[in-house]
């Protein structure tokens, strides 16, 4: 099978790399956001259990 012969201008490429990073910035952020959702309910569990316990 013959390798496909692709070609791109240098603006598509330009554009194409910027949106890239993009997507790795927000892949990042998500990433910050999950660890930060995961820490919160952490704490509210722990401040639930004490809440419980003070009753």
């Amino acid at each position: 099978m013959a390798k496909p012969n692709i070609t791109a201008s240098s603006e598509f490429l330009n554009e194409f790399e910027w949106q890239l990073q993009r997507l790795f910035l927000l892949i990042g952020v998500l990433e910050g956001l999950t660890a930060s959702t995961r820490n919160l309910h952490h704490v509210f569990s722990i401040l639930l259990k004490d809440a419980q316990n003070n009753r």
